[in-house]
């Protein structure tokens, strides 16, 4: 099995504190983001907001719904975000970087490990960040609109 990496960025005119907030909310903020479709349900089972939290969601890609369960840990509070698959297969994180008081880099980086070697893995490793990054563009959309 192979690592891959993939991201998209966006500069936000926002301070970097209200973006986090709003991602480190699964209960209101986070979900009120998520592109629908291709993400169904997300259910929080442990805590809520930020570090310490459990979410379970549904994620539809190739016609086939994905369930997920990842934890949340934050390396660097309020600077990164990390949501890491319990199953061990990505990492996906935010990264906030202030450039003013009023202006935020934000980056969604997942780190993934293909689960099939060979010709399948390659596959995976070729089509997962073509159908992932537009649904990382859509989210960074709907967080955009929602600060102006």
């Amino acid at each position: 099995m192979s690592e891959y990496t993939f991201e998209v960025a966006r500069t936000i005119t926002a301070p970097s504190a209200k973006l986090h907030a709003i991602v480190a909310d699964y209960r209101v903020g986070h979900p009120s983001i998520l592109p629908r479709p291709p993400f169904g349900e997300l259910v929080v089972e442990e805590g809520g907001i930020g570090a310490g939290t459990v979410i379970r969601f549904e994620l539809k890609l190739g016609g086939k719904w994905h369930t997920t369960r990842v934890r949340i840990t934050e390396p660097q509070p309020g600077v990164q975000l990390d949501e890491s698959d319990l199953a061990g297969n990505f990492v996906t994180s935010y990264f906030f970087e202030s450039l003013s008081p009023a202006e935020t880099r934000l980056t969604i980086r997942t780190v993934a490990r293909t689960r099939a070697g060979g010709i399948a893995g390659w596959l995976e490793r070729l089509f997962t960040p073509r159908l992932l990054k537009p649904v990382y563009e859509r989210e960074l959309d709907l967080l955009t609109a929602k600060v102006r």
